[in-house]
């Protein structure tokens, strides 16, 4: 009987550890920044057209805005393709990483299409649907550099 009471108290003292961990241990891990301290503000869409000048198989057609006081030098935009039944895009890779070495100035915004050639291995029929879009990292003309790799602050 007392070995139960030890194994028990035991027991207890793991899982109140547990409960705390996953109470307050998880959310401090990935707390969301305050939409306004968010120093950006972007939206990508998949496009194809024949007569483009920018790409030859399909483009991302690309805004964003820097919301920030610095001036910005670069950024990484991450974003998946999926086809018109919600699956990931066959033939070619779904989840996009590009990184755009573009200046923008502090409250500025900039328009621009961006090639995914090299992301397919056929011309497809239709645009994909752009999803879960986010801005991953900027950097800064002044060397400061704004990280957010996994998404948490874009929605």
């Amino acid at each position: 009987m007392k070995n139960q009471k030890k194994r028990f108290s035991s027991l207890f003292a793991v899982s109140a550890v547990l409960s705390c961990f996953f109470l307050f241990g998880c959310c401090s891990l990935f707390n969301k920044t305050d939409v306004a301290d968010v120093p950006y503000i972007a939206e990508g869409r998949m496009e194809i057209d024949e007569n483009s000048g920018d790409y030859e198989i399909a483009g991302l057609n690309l805004f964003f805005m820097n919301k920030s006081e610095k001036n910005v030098s670069e950024f990484t935009v991450v974003f998946y393709l999926f086809d018109v039944d919600g699956e990931p895009i066959s033939g070619g890779k779904s989840n996009i990483v590009l990184t755009v070495k573009e200046s923008v100035s502090s409250m500025e915004s900039l328009r621009c299409c961006v090639s995914l050639d090299k992301y397919f291995s056929i011309v497809p029929e239709t645009a994909y649907a752009v999803d879960y879009f986010y801005v991953s990292r900027i950097v800064y003309e002044n060397g400061d550099v704004w990280t957010d790799p996994f998404g948490m602050n874009a929605f």
